[in-house]
């Protein structure tokens, strides 16, 4: 059987609002966010040459534009290193977590809305990292329900490769850090009392693998190490 490892990839840096919630703004990687991505092809294609890994020629990534741009950038810098030319394939599945109707709010107007609603109650003091918690908005999600769909990608993905692969790979998935993140919890990779310890670094890959019972386990990659509030 042919060992298929999935690269769990957080974009690069972008354009983002000052003082908003980066989840699913729409703006494109700035110059640091372009240099991580051409960064994060020399990290797969070493990691590759040094299991003796071919890069799966088909990139998975958000729908958002820093994603979809983090890909590009690594799916031509990596042209010469597949057996075929890389495309890439963009998925709402693969989005950060949605804010709903609250998106591109920032957090104090958010809070805000919730106050001046009678129907809500106040948020808790760490909402924004609550794994659970959901605003009571229309088309908002907790980062729990968005790792859930990003997880299930994965394992449909991963399992379609392994079905038909007779070499093995390595598959990429460029998406977000809280919803990789949950996904890599509900995958069994890391535990609850990890997520408020540990996020991606951008455009650094976590490679991780299903063992043949189905497990699936961390075999590359490290995660930054959140510093615990004072």
């Amino acid at each position: 059987m042919a060992r298929i490892i999935a690269a769990l990839l957080c974009h690069g840096e972008f354009q983002q609002l000052p003082g908003i919630p980066s989840a699913q703004q729409p703006f494109a990687l700035n110059e640091l966010g372009r240099q991580q991505a051409l960064d994060a092809a020399i990290l797969l294609r070493d990691f590759a040459s040094k299991h003796q890994l071919q890069l799966h020629p088909e990139l998975d990534c958000s729908s958002s534009l820093n994603a979809w741009q983090t890909a590009k950038i690594i799916g031509r810098e990596l042209h010469d290193s597949v057996n075929e030319p890389p495309t890439l394939s963009a998925y709402n599945r693969l989005l950060d977590t949605s804010m709903g109707s609250a998106a591109n709010l920032s957090c104090a107007q958010i809070e805000d809305s919730l106050q001046a609603d009678p129907r809500y109650d106040a948020p808790p003091e760490n909402w924004m990292d609550d794994s659970n918690y959901r605003l009571p908005f229309a088309g908002a999600e907790s980062h729990m329900e968005s790792g859930d769909r990003c997880a299930e990608h994965i394992v449909q993905r991963i399992t379609a490769i392994d079905a038909t692969a007779n070499a093995d790979n390595i598959k990429l998935f460029v998406g977000h850090n809280k919803s990789l993140l949950h996904a890599a919890f509900l995958l069994g990779v890391i535990s609850f009392d990890a997520l408020s310890k540990l996020e991606l670094h951008p455009c650094k890959p976590i490679f991780i693998e299903r063992d043949n019972n189905g497990s699936w386990r961390q075999c590359g990659g490290l995660w930054k190490q959140l510093q615990a509030a004072s």
